[in-house]
């Protein structure tokens, strides 16, 4: 996992203190996207009206925390200038924890967890 970085890299908060508005990296803590994308005002997927709540930054990207909690790794094989910009590559592929590369595997909280609002963070979804 990355290491704690004191700063937000988007709108410059310390940690535990509020992102500013239009920070790209601040998250709604209605439904756990991003705050800047979230147009709940805009959006017939989502309850109208809602408040988006004022994320703090706690060091590291949201839902990384989340993501190595639950063991889900990726690695990067696509195009880069490792295996140079024409390779094709398979994109972000989940691999297991260790492996030399491997960050936060943030694209699976959307499919295999949930926001959980009372607590403000990912929780793994239950299978049935």
């Amino acid at each position: 996992m990355s290491s704690l970085d004191p700063y937000c890299p988007d709108c410059g908060a310390a940690v535990a203190r509020p992102h500013t508005d239009g920070c790209a990296i601040a998250r709604c803590l209605y439904h756990g996207g991003r705050r800047l994308a979230c147009g709940s005002h805009h959006r017939a997927d989502l309850e109208l009206d809602h408040a988006c709540g004022r994320d703090l930054w706690t060091g590291r990207w949201p839902g990384e925390a989340e993501a190595a909690e639950f063991g889900w790794w990726a690695c990067w094989d696509g195009p880069g200038p490792e295996r140079g910009w024409d390779y094709q590559g398979q994109g972000w592929i989940p691999v297991p924890a260790g492996t030399p590369g491997a960050v936060p595997d943030l694209d699976r909280l959307r499919t295999d967890a949930r926001w959980d609002r009372d607590a403000l963070r990912w929780v793994r979804r239950v299978k049935h």
